[in-house]
């Protein structure tokens, strides 16, 4: 076995490694590089150039003995110059010299096959030793995860349940594949157990999020060591799950896991990456959902509904953007990093929008409308018998255009038991802002005995009017009037607006969204007690949840109640059995309707692949 690490005894030659001078009573540490660092699809031992560096050690050849230097290699060493592959054996000239080689590893080192580089000069060679070990994540059932094909995820379980073995033996299996388990092969390891640590590094490699210490074991010599199994959790609640300590690790979406292994030689490392790059279309596929939160002050130049200033609401929104990033993450999902979501804090909107039969949707039985739009009279405007409300805002609207403003006519759906749909007239200046509409004083907006005029505006002081069972799907007019007003005419966006309360009580959010067919849709309002509930009932994530599945309903409303899904309707508990669980098929649904039927969709490639980057090997001290 020493002659396996540390090679024959050879005469000594000008090698440096990692910029300091070569010792060849140490074999060089290197793990098999089977990961895919530029994400290319492809693993990073079988590419032939553009190699990356992150695995690579580097030798420096330096003048010594007059005449070219010979390098050859023994079993499975590749040799990389400039991010590519060269074929060995090959020579250097003298006047290319000095020469920085990076080499890689493709074979474990084995009894019968020893790794080593031969650097020959002159008739005299100097041996450098290399020592390879094999890093592997495996799934829940063993199979080994390959970088350039696999990626890890989340579980859809309750982080302590019976789905997580506990003190799993050697060839034990999880029935949840999202387990993982560490497998080591190191040929000159003794014993039966050794010693790794399993990191989650965020996607810019920047920081070490969480770890674990590992004891993996085996056993018989001869076989990899073994880890027990691990979970991946996104959030805290789950990280400090009772009953699973050192089993779970936290990430976030496209972070790499790695398997870190100190050896007697060093310290070498492999991992996997949290869901495929997000220019892939498969469905694990990172994928971002775009957002902008508008926070509603309690009156015009008041005080943001929610915090104690315009710092402290924005310091909420973006904490409560995080939690919601760490729910979804469940369906490699993000809603972006919560300090580059669009925020901003803005003044409920005014009476510009006028409604037509709203609530009833009846026909016109002939009339006369009056009323002023920017402090210009307008009308009279006859409304003809039998007249539906979309012609008759249709009719108002032709006369807000003669006097220079920018009317849009929309028609919501039918209220339950109502006669048809209603008409909303919004109403812009030139300038985009909001026109200022107003009742004549001492004359009715409307003489028509059955159509009724009414004049939308946002009053936050009695909270914002929720809808019923029978305007769910259009809203009330203050929702009409708050979300037409407010959003950003973008579908591929989800606007989310937040009020201090809802006038009854009866709720703490509400979304709108496609299926509804109404002209609101991909909006959510929240209040500031269904932000308060943070990590209890995780409002925000199930909100947003509503319009990213195209559903209106709760999974308790339709079959047997699980309360620890994200989508249930009344649990509100700040526990690891909390509703906070989606399920495989949410998530596939969540790709059908926001992805593959939206038009525009509503899901983007979270992380576009990158150019790849500039190869050199890495400096690791021994």
């Amino acid at each position: 076995m020493a002659a396996l690490i540390f090679g024959a005894p050879s005469v000594r030659a000008d090698v440096q490694v990692d910029d300091r001078p070569f010792d060849p009573s140490r074999a060089l540490l290197l793990a098999v590089d089977r990961d895919d660092d530029d994400m290319d699809g492809q693993a990073d031992c079988l590419q032939t150039s553009g190699v990356p560096a992150e695995d690579l050690r580097e030798v420096v050849i330096q003048p010594g003995l007059k005449g070219p230097v010979q390098i050859s290699t023994l079993g499975g060493l590749r040799v990389i110059r400039q991010g590519k592959v060269v074929p060995t054996p090959f020579a250097i000239a003298a006047d290319e010299l000095p020469a920085p080689l990076a080499l890689q590893a493709s074979q474990t080192s084995l009894g019968g096959r020893a790794l080593a580089l031969i650097v020959t000069q002159g008739g005299r060679s100097e041996r450098v030793p290399v020592h390879a070990v094999e890093l592997a994540i495996l799934a829940g059932d063993n199979r080994p995860l390959e970088d350039a094909r696999d990626a890890l995820g989340l579980s859809h379980h309750v982080t302590n349940d019976e789905s997580l073995p506990r003190g799993a033996p050697y060839e034990a299996r999880s029935r949840d594949l999202d387990n993982i388990r560490v497998q080591i092969f190191d040929a000159a390891a003794q014993g039966k157990r050794v010693v790794a640590r399993l990191e989650a590094v965020s996607a810019d490699g920047a920081q070490v999020r969480s770890s674990l210490e590992l004891e993996l074991s085996r056993p018989n010599a001869g076989l990899p060591f073994r880890s027990g199994f691990v979970r991946l959790v996104g959030d805290e609640v789950d990280r400090t799950a009772r009953g699973v300590a050192g089993q779970v690790l936290q990430v976030a979406l496209r972070d790499r896991v790695r398997v870190v292994y100190r050896g007697a030689l060093g310290d070498v490392y492999q991992g996997l990456r949290v869901a495929r790059p997000g220019d892939e279309s498969g469905t694990n596929a990172a994928r971002l959902a775009m957002l902008r939160v508008v926070v509603l002050r309690a009156y015009p130049s008041g005080p943001p509904v929610i915090g104690v200033d315009d710092l402290s609401a924005l310091r909420i929104v973006r904490d409560e953007l995080g939690i919601a990033n760490e729910i979804w993450l469940q369906c490699e999902l993000t809603f972006g990093p919560p300090n580059e979501v669009s925020v901003t804090i803005q003044d409920p909107p005014g009476s510009g929008l006028l409604s037509v039969s709203d609530g009833d949707g009846l026909p016109a039985r002939g009339g006369v409308v009056q009323l002023r739009a920017e402090g210009q009279v307008l009308g009279p405007i006859e409304t003809a018998n039998g007249a539906a409300p979309q012609d008759s805002a249709l009719r108002i609207a032709r006369a807000l255009r003669r006097i220079g403003l920018l009317p849009t006519v929309t028609v919501n759906p039918p209220a339950v038991f109502g006669a048809g749909s209603s008409a909303d007239v919004l109403v812009r200046r030139g300038d985009g802002h909001l026109a200022q509409l107003d009742a004549i004083e001492g004359v009715p907006l409307s003489t028509d005995p059955q159509q009724r005029i009414s004049l939308g505006g946002v009053d936050l002081g009695d909270g914002l009017q929720e809808f019923d069972n029978m305007t769910a799907t259009g809203g009330t007019l203050e929702e009409r009037t708050l979300v037409k007003a407010m959003s950003d005419d973008d579908p591929s966006t989800i606007d989310l607006f937040i009020v201090n309360r809802f006038t009854h009580g009866t709720r703490q959010g509400e979304a709108f969204i496609s299926a509804s067919s109404g002209p609101i849709l991909n909006s959510v309002v929240l209040d500031r007690n269904g932000l308060r509930q943070r990590q209890t009932a995780w409002t925000m994530a199930h909100e947003l949840g509503h319009v990213l599945l195209n559903q209106p309903l709760h999974p308790d409303n339709v079959g047997a109640d699980n309360p620890a899904l994200l989508m249930d309707s009344d649990n509100s508990r700040g526990t690891v059995n909390g509703p906070k669980r989606l399920l495989p098929g949410d998530c596939l649904r969540v790709r059908r309707e926001s992805e593959v039927r939206a038009d525009p969709p509503l899901l983007h490639p979270y992380d576009p692949r990158p150019e790849k980057r500039a190869s050199g090997p890495r400096v690791s001290a021994d």
